[in-house]
Order: C-alpha cells, then sequence, then structure tokens
C-alpha cells in the first residue's frame, strides 16, 4: 500500500512510508473499535482482520493474475 502511495521502490522513502502507513492504519483500526453510542469496545485486532483482510485477498489476486495472465 505504501509503495502504491508514494509511487516509488526506492527504500530510502518507503521505509518512513511504511511505518506512517502502519501507524494511520492502526490509529484507523483503533478509533473503529471504539463502537460509537456505546460503552462497548471491540477487540482492536478483529478490526484489524476486518480492515486488513480485503487487502490481503486483492494483492494475492493481483500477484496471481500478474502470475498466470489470466483475469479472474
Amino acid at each position: 500500500m505504501a509503495r502504491l502511495a508514494l509511487g516509488t521502490a526506492d527504500h530510502r522513502l518507503l521505509m518512513p512510508g511504511v511505518a506512517l502507513l502502519g501507524a494511520a492504519v492502526a490509529l484507523l483500526c483503533c478509533v473503529a473499535a471504539h463502537v460509537p453510542g456505546g460503552g462497548v469496545v471491540l477487540p482492536l485486532n478483529a478490526v484489524t482482520t476486518i480492515l486488513g483482510a480485503p487487502v490481503v485477498i486483492a494483492v494475492l489476486l493481483r500477484s496471481r493474475v500478474a502470475r498466470t495472465g489470466l483475469a479472474v
């Protein structure tokens, strides 16, 4: 995600970008874990999984299409 956002593969830029993007995603998950209007707090790992699973699936499908040349 950081490589796509920054548009570069240069690790001098990518490493700080990964750290900042990871912190932003973790903060987003933490905010989403606190259910508004109630005293309920969802487990952070569950919220992170719900937000991260579609990203992992998209990356896997993209690599499969690039490897085989077939559209899924």
